[in-house]
């Protein structure tokens, strides 16, 4: 099993490993030492899937009255890796306090 889990990391004031979306990148390349900023591209009751500049999306897993606040193409700062698992090419990110709090108040969802 490929697996390679990261710890907690701070991410608050590293404004310059909050950068945007970049060109794809292989998830070899991953770091758990930074923090990511994606953009969100799917919306689910266990979190949002954001697209953070690697092959893959990845899975922020977040309460739901944090995912109450996303909707999609909003772009979320202060990311961080969990976990890798290059086998069944997942990943798992976690949106740190600072991010959460710069997100705006809840969004009124569109109806179906």
């Amino acid at each position: 099993v490929f697996l390679l889990q990261g710890r907690d990391r701070p991410c608050a004031g590293n404004a310059a490993a909050m950068s945007a979306v970049r060109p794809r990148l292989p998830l070899t390349q991953i770091s758990f030492k930074r923090c990511y900023s994606g953009i969100v591209t799917g919306l689910g009751d266990a979190g949002v899937f954001v697209d953070f500049g690697f092959d893959k999306e990845a899975l922020v897993r977040t309460p739901k009255k944090t995912n109450k606040k996303l909707q999609l193409g909003m772009l979320i700062h202060g990311l961080t890796v969990l976990t890798v698992d290059f086998e069944m090419h997942q990943v798992l990110l976690e949106l740190d306090e600072a991010g959460v709090a710069k997100l705006p108040p809840k969004v009124p969802r569109q109806p179906k």
